[in-house]
């Protein structure tokens, strides 16, 4: 349940904000608080004991937060900073996004429910992409201009419409991989939310969204990795490439759309991208404020846009300096070895271990440590998904069953 609110509650709290017309912050302030109090009360209804690979992982976890949260505190109430939020509200930002829900994820994902929840998952985000859809075309009355435009809602960002595009895409294919859909009216929902994602991949105009989606995909069917599947991967990759390379121009020229018109600009590099100069700028600020702290860092913004420089290890940097870097690279590190290890193994949950890796990644070119809500859920989700952790139940420690598989690389 904790998961399914975590990717489509908020999403789909904005796409019926937008479908009623209201711009009031209610509604999504009430879908964060829920989400932080359905994690902190599946957190305190089982009592846990860590073994010891999970007791580093949760003590680095709370190391980097308590680095962060005393950054916040410093630079929120204690000095003048001239950030986009007060420190009230980053701690808010903080505490409701990215600390309490993750509590709700350290429990261990029955085997028996992974098909269920893969296909509530699914059925969430596909109807929260057609709601958005709709009032995106009612907003910008023809086609043309839903197309050549970054679609956005009033609380819906164009990143975030992208990466639920990609999530649900990522869910059908990991379903489809399981076992192809055997009845007629399936296939045809499978299709149709198939081509909503996709169809919200290219709407919104967005390069970070497809980048982790692709990534993401093509890791997990690269695993376990063998020499064979290696030299098809490689022939396959570069055989994309050069057809991306090719036909990206082209498109460019014969359709209007947002996203093949930014990934012409890139490609061509005949045009500035204005977001790409931002970023850049905001990536060299945060190292310099890194470079001239690299102890415990300098500030909870970089001090060229005050805002979060769109790079979680350069967030990390410029906020926490060395000390935030070791703990939440050990946290990262951590994540995405078990990731992989369970993808290689074609242990129960895939989904959520690619839905790791595309989070993963689209944090290195839009995260925010405080605001990356999606990327610590499902880093804690997919290390604890195996069954590592014990249960303190009536005085004595039960372990629970985990696949054979599972248990071998663990």
């Amino acid at each position: 349940m904790l998961l399914l609110v975590s990717l489509a509650g908020y999403p789909f709290t904005a796409a019926l904000s937008g479908l009623v017309g209201s711009d009031s912050s209610v509604p999504s302030v009430l879908i964060r608080v829920l989400t932080a109090g359905l994690g902190l009360v599946l957190f305190l209804a089982t009592p846990v004991r860590l073994d010891l690979s999970g007791r580093v992982f949760m003590i680095s976890w709370l190391a980097f937060w308590t680095l962060y949260l005393s950054r916040v505190l410093y630079d929120g109430f204690a000095r003048t900073v001239l950030m986009p939020l007060s420190g009230s509200e980053f701690l808010a930002y903080a505490l409701t996004f990215s600390i309490l829900p993750v509590l709700g994820a350290l429990g261990r994902l029955e085997p028996r429910h992974a098909e269920r929840l893969l296909k509530q998952c699914i059925a969430a985000c596909t109807v929260t992409l057609v709601i958005a859809a709709y009032v995106a075309f009612k907003l910008l009355s023809n086609l043309s201009d839903l197309l050549s435009s970054r679609v956005q809602l009033e609380k819906l960002n164009p990143i975030s419409l992208g990466m639920l595009g990609g999530s649900t895409l990522i869910l059908i294919v990991s379903l489809w991989t399981e076992h192809l859909p055997r009845r007629w009216y399936s296939w045809l929902l499978s299709v149709t939310a198939m081509a909503v994602s996709i169809a919200a991949l290219a709407f919104s105009g967005s390069k970070g969204p497809l980048l982790a989606t692709l990534v993401a995909l093509a890791i997990s069917f690269a695993l376990p990795l063998t020499p064979a599947r290696l030299m098809t991967l490689l022939g396959a990759g570069t055989a994309f490439a050069a057809l991306f390379l090719s036909l990206i121009p082209m498109l460019a020229k014969s359709v209007d759309i947002a996203l093949i018109s930014r990934l012409d600009t890139l490609i061509s590099g005949q045009s500035v991208d204005q977001s790409n100069v931002l970023h850049l700028l905001a990536y060299k600020a945060a190292w310099n404020q890194f470079v001239s702290s690299p102890i415990w860092g300098d500030a909870i913004v970089e001090n060229e846009l005050h805002f979060y420089p769109h790079n979680v290890f350069l967030d990390v940097a410029m906020s926490t300096g060395l000390l935030g870097l070791c703990s939440f690279g050990l946290v990262f590190a951590m994540s995405l070895a078990r990731t992989w290890m369970q993808l290689s193994a074609r242990a129960p949950y895939r989904w959520i271990h690619v839905l790791n890796l595309q989070y993963m990644v689209s944090a290195q070119t839009a995260g925010g440590v405080y605001i990356a809500s999606l990327m610590w859920i499902f880093m804690v989700a997919a290390y604890f998904a195996g069954g590592i952790r014990h249960r303190a139940m009536a005085g004595r420690v039960v372990m629970p069953q985990a696949a054979p598989i599972t248990e071998s690389r663990t």
